[in-house]
């Protein structure tokens, strides 16, 4: 019979199981027990049978047919053991699987959130380029218009010294000269302020880049604090929901409508206010165009008009030199029309761009 075999086969296991060797299952020979008579065994059964319950199944009964089922033998010891050494093998593995779950997704969010300081690092450094690019721009602008004062006063002074020999040289070449130097300095002025800003803004964004290096430790004890929340927000999601989850509907279908006609009283509100802006625009587009067809001409008022109907045919924008040609070839005197735009500026009516040399003037009204 081949059941010393059987036993002997057993035992071998145990063996390699006591030792933690596990040899692959071709290298052992095939255990057959059969009997007089018996049918054809079904190989893919049996293949299906090496592993999972029915194995220990199976191993089960053949440790009870080795001995007495009532008593506790070598045998039946010898299952047990190698059953809990079995389950203990599987939970360990187990955990070690979800352990390095855990690891992988720890490494991925350590190397996001690395990525990401490292993208703001480089925006900081952009900006801080462009703004340098732009404050030298302004710098140079600067003392341009500084040189032009200082010609000016010059003028002004030799005219006043021949107008003190003469009364009669004071001539309205040097008004001009007196109103040119009022627009300087107020183009002077604007300057000086975008100067201020600009220098403003790049001491922000150097304090900013030295505080980087201080707060990055800060900021991923944040993000591993944020990700420890998600991941336990997720894991609360993923767990079975019970029926008191079913007893806050009405709640949240009650708190839903509320914020459903919140929205739509904003929205409607909205609206409302477009509307009335709409109307206003439209209201002081007709005020211009009533001025400057039947204003006075050379008063401040027509002046002003005549410049504010130009921006509206333009859309809104013109560079600085093509609005004073339009503005004289409407019939307005260059001198009137420069100090109205500038008027239309200390009103916040429009706005000038001083990043180009023309200088772009933008109506506040469209």
């Amino acid at each position: 019979m081949a059941l010393p075999r059987l036993v002997e086969e057993i035992e071998i296991i145990s063996a390699s199981l006591g030792r933690h060797e596990f040899h692959p299952m071709e290298q052992q020979k095939p255990i057959y027990v059969t009997e007089l008579n018996a049918p054809k065994p079904d190989r893919a059964a049996e293949a299906r049978r090496k592993t999972g319950d029915e194995f220990w199944a199976e191993f089960r009964d053949t440790s009870a047919a080795l001995g007495d089922p009532d008593e506790i033998t070598h045998y039946s010891t010898t299952f047990e053991s190698l059953e809990k050494k079995c389950k203990a093998l599987q939970a360990q593995l187990a955990g070690m699987s979800k352990q390095l779950h855990t690891r992988k997704s720890d490494l991925y969010l350590d190397s996001r959130i690395n990525e990401r300081q490292e993208q703001k690092e480089q925006e900081w450094e952009g900006q801080m380029q462009a703004g340098r690019a732009e404050l030298e721009h302004l710098e140079a602008k600067l003392a341009r218009v500084q040189e032009d004062i200082e010609s000016l006063e010059t003028d002004i002074r030799d005219g006043e010294a021949r107008a003190a020999i003469d009364p009669s040289l004071l001539t309205d070449e040097n008004e001009t000269l007196e109103e040119i130097l009022l627009l300087r300095a107020e183009e002077k002025k604007d300057l000086l302020a975008a100067l201020a800003a600009l220098k403003r803004q790049r001491d922000e964004h150097v304090l900013e880049s030295e505080k980087v290096q201080t707060s990055q430790s800060a900021e991923l004890e944040r993000l591993k604090l944020e990700r420890d929340g998600l991941k336990k927000t997720i894991l609360a999601y993923e767990e079975p929901v019970g029926d008191d989850a079913s007893m806050d509907r009405p709640t949240v279908e009650a708190r839903a409508a509320a914020l459903a006609d919140a929205l739509q009283q904003w929205q409607t509100k909205l609206e409302i206010e477009t509307a009335s802006v709409t109307a206003l625009k439209a209201q002081m587009q007709r005020l211009v165009e009533t001025q400057a067809a039947n204003g006075t001409r050379g008063t401040p008022h027509h002046t002003c008009a005549v410049v504010l109907q130009l921006l509206y045919a333009n859309n809104g924008e013109m560079s600085k030199t093509q609005l004073q040609a339009e503005a004289a070839a409407t019939g307005c005197d260059d001198a009137h029309v420069v100090r109205a735009i500038y008027a239309l500026v200390g009103k916040s009516l429009v706005h000038i761009d001083r990043s180009l040399a023309e200088g772009i003037v933008t109506s506040m009204l469209l």
